[in-house]
């Protein structure tokens, strides 16, 4: 999900005024490092402390260019995009090892038709079987180099369906998903094993016009939904089968609060988080085992919302002061000294913060 789709949503069910920050009509930097690239990360995901990539767009959200920034140890450095026409742009990003990751998002000005990347080791090729297959991708996530899936809708929401494709290791092919509802999308997906799947995402109906939370599993065979409490979701993440997370946000009273549910490998638990008093929106939420996870915000009343769980309880992180003003989209982490977390600024340039076990820091 793209900064400010979530908050649009939340806004429109308390009745919160909300600034939304939109990249500016200067064209894509030619810059090699991403600190000076005009454009939205909207993920990120990270193999070690010296393979990572960040995908998003360039340019403005009118005519975006899918933008692909990959960490080396050292820097990090845009990479070449398998789309070189405006009108595309990448919204979540997965990696096995430092020559097997997938993006995904979308191509397309007027209609859109779902994009699927994958990296080789040395380019960034579009990849087979998909022909033209119409909506967006917002999540992604890979068990394997023979087993993949990449979540959405089928159109803007909430007209649309939910949209679910998998990798067999040869060619992706869609698979029949919930749909409940007059409309319906997925946000997110991650995966334990090949019967161990969960999507998350969002609906409406004409008795619950602002949106349910969905939210299934894939057993190896099928999907089956599970119940949830009330709001709205963008991030899941799981590492095992007793180990599972939902992050988004509620709206009430005027402001939006943060949301974050825990399955036990039974039912999901809503989860007691900090106070917040001017409010804030989970966007992305990322975890190494049962006792370390980091969830991020989109930004609410000028303040980026980084949290982090301990095993125990989940407490608010100082954030750098380049990200104040700007929206935090996405989250990685592959140990306790080393976490990315990615979005945009207040100038609508790349933001990349990386946590490297004291703090966080702009990169």
């Amino acid at each position: 999900m793209r900064a400010g789709e979530l908050v649009s949503r939340l806004v429109l069910c308390s009745g919160v005024t909300v600034l939304m920050i939109t990249p500016g009509s200067a064209p894509a930097s030619a810059q090699p490092t991403a600190s000076s690239t005009k454009g939205v990360l909207a993920g990120v995901a990270a193999t070690s402390a010296r393979n990572a990539w960040a995908v998003g767009y360039s340019g403005t959200a009118a005519r975006p260019s899918a933008l692909i920034l990959r960490w080396n140890g050292k820097t990090w450095a845009r990479v070449s995009s398998p789309v070189k026409t405006p009108g595309s742009a990448l919204d979540a990003v997965t990696a096995i090892s430092a020559d097997d990751a997938w993006a995904a998002g979308f191509t397309g000005t007027r209609t859109h038709h779902v994009l699927v990347a994958a990296w080789n080791g040395h380019v960034w090729k579009r990849a087979p079987g998909l022909g033209a297959v119409g909506g967006t991708l917002t999540g992604i996530t890979a068990i394997s180099a023979s087993d993949a899936w990449a979540v959405g809708t089928t159109r803007s929401y909430p007209t649309g369906k939910t949209l679910a494709l998998h990798w067999n290791g040869k060619t992706w092919k869609r698979v029949a998903s919930l749909t409940p509802g007059t409309g319906s999308e997925f946000t997110s997906v991650t995966a334990t094993s090949a019967r161990d799947v969960w999507a998350a995402g969002n609906f409406v109906s004409k008795t619950e016009p602002f949106g349910l939370p969905l939210v299934a599993h894939w057993n190896g065979h099928r999907w089956k939904r599970l119940s949830v409490p009330f709001g709205l979701i963008s991030g899941t993440v799981a590492t095992s089968a007793r180990n599972a997370w939902i992050v988004g946000g509620t709206g009430g009273d005027g402001l939006s609060f943060p949301l974050i549910l825990h399955w036990n490998g039974h039912f999901w638990n809503r989860q007691k988080t900090p106070p917040v008093a001017d409010g804030g929106i989970l966007s992305a939420v990322a975890a190494t085992s049962a006792k370390a996870a980091w969830t991020v915000s989109l930004n609410v009343s000028n303040v980026t919302l980084i949290l982090r769980w301990n095993g125990r309880t989940w407490k608010r992180v100082t954030t750098p002061r380049a990200a104040t003003g700007g929206n935090l989209n996405g989250v990685a982490s592959v140990s306790p000294a080393s976490a990315w977390a990615v979005g945009s600024t207040g100038s609508a340039r790349t933001l990349i913060l990386h946590w490297n076990g004291k703090s966080w820091a702009a990169q």
